[in-house]
């Protein structure tokens, strides 16, 4: 069976990739989360909609300093625990 052609190309080049960017799969909390590629501790932070002023964020087993959540790309199959801090007395 041979192909068939419409005369037309269907390659919607970069347009498309920055309307559909890829997605990874990563582990929050032991939960599988979806999260752009190349996206930031940052960015998963506001996508959790969760304010990174309160809570801790450990990347494969490592501590991430608040200061660098914005320079740390995550990658597919990244673990992350982010545990929220709660004062009292």
């Amino acid at each position: 069976m041979g192909s068939i052609n419409f005369g037309f190309d269907l390659d919607f080049g970069p347009q498309i990739s920055r309307a559909f960017p890829m997605m990874i799969s990563i582990l929050v909390n032991g939960e599988s989360q979806s999260v752009a590629a190349e996206a930031t501790v940052s960015d998963l932070l506001k996508q959790l909609k969760m304010n990174p002023k309160f809570l801790a964020v450990e990347l494969n087993r490592h501590v991430v300093p608040r200061g660098q959540h914005d320079q740390v790309t995550l990658n597919a199959n990244d673990q992350l625990e982010i545990v929220t801090l709660v004062g009292g007395g």
